[in-house]
């Protein structure tokens, strides 16, 4: 009816952090018309339920697998699992502006002292 589901990593480069796996499956062209149901699961435990969907948006590390099934129930596949694992990339932004500031105004400080110190 369908073949053995395979998770598969999509990779956005664009979007900071995103990460989708996708079930992959083939239905056998005399069943075309077959809807095939898929859920996930991050080690051992559901993440998302059975769907028409066959993406899934990581969000922690874990060991994924996937399971197609028909809409009536009747055929069930697992797939292998894959370990993914997640790493926080921490935005700076706030943070350099904070210190540029701060950086500004110890500047500013160190020149009027100066600047008055030399005049006295």
């Amino acid at each position: 009816l369908f073949s053995p589901p395979k998770i598969i990593i999509l990779y956005n480069i664009s979007g900071r952090g995103s990460l989708t796996v996708r079930c992959d499956t083939r239905l056998d062209p005399l069943r075309g018309t077959t809807e095939l149901h898929f859920a996930f699961y991050r080690d051992g435990r559901t993440v998302q339920e059975f769907s028409v969907s066959n993406k899934y948006r990581v969000e922690d590390s874990g060991n994924y697998t996937c399971e197609v099934r028909t809409r009536s129930d009747t055929v069930r596949k697992m797939s292998d699992g894959i370990f993914i694992q997640i790493t926080q990339i921490h935005d700076y932004t706030v943070q350099n502006i904070i210190r540029l500031v701060i950086s500004g105004f110890v500047l500013s400080a160190a020149i009027c002292f100066t600047y008055f110190h030399n005049k006295w």
